[in-house]
């Protein structure tokens, strides 16, 4: 009994130290993009919630509904990752006239436009997998 304890304990404390090290280097990643960590971390975390529920309805549904699925999980993938793009990508800058404090630019991959025409396109896509091929 007691060796079974021990083997649990081991296991855990190799499973916390492997979440630290990922942390770790989610960290990095973030620091050196310039990414809000909070928000990197939430994007992640949706992601693998995603990645679950898509995996649980191909195993309930089976490979029959594989586009549809993919499609609905692609259309709401892309969205997760709008506020580490905004993060990455928006850039204090002071008003030269004076007029404004601090002015916020955007990065094009930031933009509106770029998040919501990449959207317009992973639906297309999906649209013609589902459709196109018939």
């Amino acid at each position: 009994m007691q060796k079974s304890q021990a083997g649990r304990s081991d296991v855990l404390v190799l499973f916390l130290v492997c979440v630290g090290i990922v942390l770790f280097i989610i960290w990095g990643i973030a620091k050196r993009h310039g990414i809000d960590y909070e928000v990197l971390l939430g994007s992640i975390g949706k992601s693998i919630v995603l990645l679950v529920l898509w995996m649980g309805g191909l195993f309930v549904w089976g490979r029959s509904v594989f586009s549809l699925i993919t499609s609905i999980a692609l259309l709401a993938l892309w969205p997760i990752w709008w506020p580490v793009l905004i993060s990455m990508g928006s850039i204090q800058v002071q008003d030269p006239f004076g007029w404004d404090e601090s002015v916020t630019k955007v990065a094009w991959y930031a933009s509106a436009w770029f998040r919501w025409g990449l959207e317009i396109c992973i639906a297309g896509i999906g649209g013609y997998a589902l459709f196109g091929k018939r």
